[in-house]
């Protein structure tokens, strides 16, 4: 195999371990993969991952981070196409980008919602960083919306952290079983719950 010389080829070379690593920790789960189990799903000599990589955990946390990265991308794309008619529009708009995304990539799904339950506390930090960040702008967006989303009386951070857990819980859920529902139908009705609530019980 030719070693990577130029930046470009050692970036290539390492998205494509970060790939292999997605899928192998997504099939065989955080403590079952070794880096030997990434290098050889990526085609790549065993050394090779640790030249780009010190340790399992770096690396874990290195998809971690490309993965909502990536997610954060999309949502954002996908907000540009939003006319500001409302919060509620553009908060069905991000559900419906995030439930693509994870029908696209169901690996991610399995890493962001699953996989943390088994991991140490050294990787929840990580991911816990990932979820705050994603509840920290869900609740600076509730606030700016507060003219159209009845907030009075609730704190945002645990509303902001409520809305979360619901849609991480559904995208699980997604990537588990066919409700028959399309990303677009799932987010109008992860929203309606939000906004809505399950309806008036006689």
């Amino acid at each position: 195999m030719r070693r990577a010389v130029s930046d470009a080829d050692k970036g290539r070379r390492r998205d494509e371990l970060l790939a292999a690593a997605r899928d192998t920790f997504a099939t065989k789960g955080y403590h079952g993969t070794t880096m030997a189990d990434v290098a050889r799903a990526a085609d790549l000599s065993y050394g090779v991952a640790y030249w780009y990589f010190d340790s399992k955990d770096d690396l874990f946390k290195a998809v971690m981070s490309a993965e909502a990265g990536a997610l954060r991308a999309r949502i954002g794309a996908s907000l540009t196409d939003v006319a500001p008619s409302g919060f509620r529009e553009v908060l069905t708009a991000a559900v419906a980008a995030t439930f693509a995304y994870f029908d696209e990539n169901p690996a991610a799904g399995v890493l962001l919602f699953r996989e943390p339950v088994a991991l140490g506390h050294d990787v929840e930090r990580h991911l816990l960083d990932i979820f705050e960040g994603f509840i920290g702008a869900l609740g600076r967006g509730m606030g700016a919306g507060a003219a159209d989303v009845d907030v009075a009386g609730r704190p945002m951070a645990l509303t902001a952290f409520v809305v979360a857990t619901l849609i991480s819980s559904v995208a699980l859920r997604r990537s588990r079983t066919d409700d028959g529902m399309s990303a677009d139908e799932a987010a109008a009705y992860v929203v309606g719950l939000v906004f809505d609530g399950i309806g008036r019980v006689p």
